[in-house]
């Protein structure tokens, strides 16, 4: 067949085009030319081809990548030639020069394992990250965390030998980056000084084009960065815009109940006083100074952050820790926000918003009166652009599984996991196969794809010998021949999900796809499935927009004096950030201040906030009752070790001397302003399905029936509720869903006959680095031993690796626990689809898979009720099913979801423990929220609006 390239087949093949000269070139602007020119070519080609268009205008883009690439480079040959010799440097500056550079090296020198050996390779050797990490064996986030610790120590001792200035040794950096350096000449016999000349202008470039420019300023404080395409705001006022900056003339509004009337403005009554900014726009650690009297326009707030540093970017934000939210949300808002007093969306950013007929097209109006903090509009495409930064696989955001919803962005984030998983265990099957030659060990490759975490993306593969590999005996020789097939056959597949994870990245926010903007004011968000909760998901920091500065601030643009918002406050300052590998007790505070350019339904009733670090529970206590802080956020209950009973005199034997009280868990209860706070959070215990004793049910009803969970509360969380359901109370509309079973040690004695367990066998239980669950875990292990005889081993694993060892199957059970993402069963039932491949359970069941999709798409089940419960295989949802007019859909949906719930207790998937509760301590009209807003997911507290 032939071919003829016209406009309407070259209009086809354009996207292809530019990925292959994506591939080929090192910019985007040298792939618009080859682009550009390749479609030149093909339209002014008058001859017929006998190869398909794809292949010809393959042949041709590289033909055009080639010629461009001779080209570029006879022009730089021609450029230095005809360019003047520098001048030769001064005998002063080659000595400084060389002293840096000397330096320089002796800190490389110094650094500690594996860190110096991570700067070598990067800066000396110039691997990437991907190839340190199958060099030595190792994850690749874990080579990255080396480089970034390395660098972060060179920093310091840097900052140490100069006094703290930074100034000084970027600017010595700087001249040691300069000219020719130490150590290059063709004579020079010192290949050490020769490395060192390589790591200062390494260095050099590094810190001086990465770590300095965008975070300082010229007198200013950026202003001249931050205002430069800022509108007219006599142009742009409006009767909104007027009587919000009417409003920094008044007085600062009185909270309810506040009982404070002294101002602000006097220095006695300032407890935390914050010395002036440093050059970097970071403050030093705070002082503390005691409070006299109170001040009715400032709250206090202790709670808890990361080493004392709060992590303000809502990309980077850590899920696990709520302080971190409770921030991003004060000085961002989303579309939505949650009512502090009923927890359910209201607006935000967007003042209005409807919904297509079938329930997954959202169309968000925004108010027009919105704007940042610089006094610029907020926009739709401010959002597109904070979200594609988010979903950007390079960003590695936690908070990227929030966005699956969402059209498109499955794909993505799917894809881009499959994407490094693959590269992964392919480079680690290479390195094996040079160090084995004969044949992989069998333990090895085993090791392989647990460290890889791999194991649940290989089933995509329809490869004989990747199969083979899933199953291959422990004590057999994986055959070289065949781990060169499995290498070729990943890097098939790496480049197949790759291209699919790039394509959707690039249409992302583009006309038609899940998220784009339709005007200035117009947010159009379409999902995959019916997300009827999608304005509480909404809420959550993670979908905060960004302003346009943060593309050129990049990382500091989080930071006092950069940081532009839209939220109620701003960030007026913060404590320097502490040393690395420090103690968590280090206090800092971040300080934030009423955005007077706030127009939203909710302004900030406080004119400054400070937030401290947690000091430890005795301290806490403390400082609430001497009234140096207003509200403590924490979970003592479960921290506070227990009084030790005092000992009775023996027979004959004198009283003691009374001890000391001690402060416990009473005085924290008995405190004023005490309250506990239900959360949406449930703690359960997960089994893997597929491994041994486990793949037996009733392996499984035996560890599960002989728990109890009221006991376990009492002891180990004395503030958490036992939990007898998956989806904690709380949850919208949810009444009379299913229970699990109760304690019966003689029906779990029975089931251990009946699995035929073996009071011998090794058995090991895992749970992460969180408070309290190191004490379950124990308690859990008393109860198996006392009623089953059998006592499993404890596994203690990082937060960081538990979604690997999820992934990799490499546990038998685990303590977990189940935060949703808004306020709807569906929230935590998604996330353990046997599909998903963090549910790690292993189970697969088509009967629960087709209930979530029923829940999903609701139209299927109406479309044919009977033969849709017929092929679930369940008969007691027909007269549920039939009873479901479409108006009535969403009790349909709440049966469905119950189903699938009933669905994973009655097989023992996972047992619920406890429903988790935060403690608080607040003074009268300062609780942050209701017990209903608290018990919404996504809630984390208020700084803007308080209730009683």
């Amino acid at each position: 067949m032939t071919y003829t390239i016209d406009r309407e087949t070259l209009g086809n093949h354009v996207e292809g085009v530019r990925r292959l000269a994506r591939s080929l070139v090192r910019s985007d602007a040298e792939a618009d030319d080859v682009v550009q020119d390749t479609m030149l070519v093909a339209l002014q080609s008058r001859t017929k081809r006998r190869a398909g268009a794809k292949a010809w205008l393959a042949g041709v883009t590289r033909n055009v990548a080639r010629r461009m690439a001779r080209t570029s480079g006879r022009r730089r040959k021609h450029e230095r030639a005809a360019a003047r010799p520098e001048a030769i440097p001064a005998t002063d500056e080659v000595v400084i020069r060389a002293a840096e550079q000397s330096r320089l090296l002796d800190l490389v020198v110094t650094l500690n394992e594996p860190y110096r050996t991570a700067i070598l390779l990067r800066f000396v050797d110039g691997l990437p990250p991907r190839d340190i990490a199958a060099r030595r064996g190792i994850p690749v986030e874990t080579a990255r965390t080396h480089i970034k610790r390395g660098l972060q120590m060179l920093r310091e001792q840097l900052d140490d030998a100069h006094g703290g200035d930074k100034t000084k040794w970027r600017a010595a950096l700087a001249v040691a980056a300069s000219g020719p350096t130490l150590g290059t000449s063709p004579t020079s016999q010192l290949p050490l000084l020769a490395m060192a000349a390589v790591l200062a202008i390494t260095f050099g470039a590094l810190w001086l084009l990465f770590f300095d420019g965008p975070g300082t300023t010229n007198g200013d404080g950026g202003a001249s960065l931050l205002t430069s395409d800022v509108p007219n705001p006599e142009r742009d006022a409006s009767p909104r815009d007027t009587s919000s900056r009417g409003d920094e003339q008044r007085e600062p509004e009185q909270p309810a109940g506040g009982g404070r009337n002294a101002s602000a403005s006097n220095p006695e009554e300032t407890d935390v006083r914050l010395p002036a900014a440093s050059p970097d726009k970071r403050l030093p650690p705070a002082v503390v100074v005691p409070r006299e009297r109170p001040v009715s326009s400032r709250i206090d707030v202790l709670a808890y952050t990361d080493n004392g540093y709060a992590v303000l970017d809502p990309a980077h934000s850590a899920p696990q820790r709520m302080n971190d939210e409770r921030l991003v949300l004060a000085l961002y808002e989303g579309l939505t926000i949650l009512d502090p007093k009923t927890g359910k969306a209201v607006p935000g950013t967007a003042e209005a918003w409807e919904v297509s007929e079938d329930g997954r097209t959202w169309t968000f109006d925004l108010r027009k009166t919105a704007r940042w903090s610089d006094g610029s509009r907020v926009t739709a495409r401010d959002f597109v652009r904070a979200w594609k930064r988010l979903m950007d696989p390079f960003t590695q955001s936690e908070w990227s599984g929030l966005f699956r919803p969402i059209a498109g962005c499955a794909t993505i984030t799917d894809n881009s996991v499959r994407t490094e998983a693959f590269a992964n265990l392919r480079n680690y099957l290479k390195n094996l196969v040079a160090a084995n030659p004969n044949g992989i060990p069998g333990d090895a490759l085993m090791l392989a794809l647990e460290d890889t975490g791999v194991r649940p993306f290989l089933t995509s593969i329809k490869s004989r010998s990747v199969q083979k590999m899933l199953v291959w005996k422990v004590d057999a020789l994986f055959p070289p021949e065949m781990a060169a097939r499995v290498i070729g056959e990943l890097r098939k597949a790496r480049k197949k999900v790759k291209d699919l994870w790039v394509d959707a990245f690039e249409r992302f926010g583009r006309r038609g796809t899940g998220v784009h903007a339709l005007d200035e004011h117009t947010l159009v968000v379409r999902t995959t499935w019916d997300v009827p909760y999608l304005p509480s998901l909404l809420a959550r920091g993670a979908f905060a927009p960004l302003h346009r500065s943060v593309e050129d601030h990049r990382d500091k643009a989080f930071e006092p004096g950069t940081l532009v918002g839209n939220g109620p406050f701003v960030l007026k300052g913060r404590g320097a950030r502490p040393p690395e590998n420090t103690d968590r007790r280090v206090l800092s505070v971040v300080e934030l201040e009423k955005n007077q350019r706030y127009g939203g339904p909710r302004p900030a009733v406080f004119r400054t906030v400070r937030c401290f670090t947690d000091q430890g529970w005795r301290e806490d206590l403390r400082r609430f009752e001497e009234g140096e802080v207003d509200w403590v956020g924490a979970t003592w209950p479960e921290c506070v070790p227990k009084r030790p009973r005092a000992r009775k005199p023996r027979r004959g034997e004198a009283a003691p001397p009374p001890r000391k009280p001690r402060r416990g868990r009473e005085d924290i209860e008995a405190a004023s302003g005490y309250a506990v706070r239900p959360q949406p959070e449930t703690l359960y215990l997960l089994f893997r399905c597929d491994r041994a004793p486990f793949r037996d049910l009733a392996a499984r009803r035996a560890f599960a029936l002989s728990i109890d969970r009221e006991t376990l509360a009492k002891r180990t969380w004395p503030s958490a509720s036992p939990a007898h359901r998956l989806v904690p109370h709380g949850i919208a509309r949810r009444t009379n869903w299913p229970s699990a079973a109760a304690r019966n040690v003689d029906h779990a004695k029975s089931a251990k006959r009946r699995a035929g367990l073996d009071s011998e066998r090794w058995i090991e239980m895992s749970f992460g680095e969180q408070p309290g669950h190191d004490e379950i875990a124990r308690a859990l292990k008393l109860a198996w031993k006392k009623d089953l005889g059998i006592e499993p081993g404890e596994r203690i694993e990082s937060n960081d690796d538990v979604r690997k060892v999820l992934r990799s199957g490499n546990f038998y059970t685990m303590l977990k626990p189940s935060v949703a993402a808004a306020n709807d069963a569906m929230t935590f039932l998604e996330g353990l689809d046997p599909r998903d491949p963090d549910s790690g359970h292993a189970w697969r069941d088509a009967a629960f898979m087709a209930l979530l999709d029923g829940a999903r798409d609701l139209d299927a089940v109406l479309a044919a009720p009977s033969a849709w419960v017929k092929r679930v295989g369940l008969p007691d949802l027909e007269a549920v099913v039939n009873a479901a007019q479409a108006s009535d859909r969403p009790r349909l949906r709440r049966a469905l979801l119950a189903a699938a719930e009933q669905r994973l207790l009655d097989q023992y998937v996972m047992v619920p423990l406890l429903q988790l509760s935060r403690a608080e301590l607040a003074r009268q009209g300062r609780t942050l929220g209701s017990d209903a807003a608290w018990a919404t997911p996504g809630f984390v507290g208020w700084l803007r609006s308080p209730v009683k």
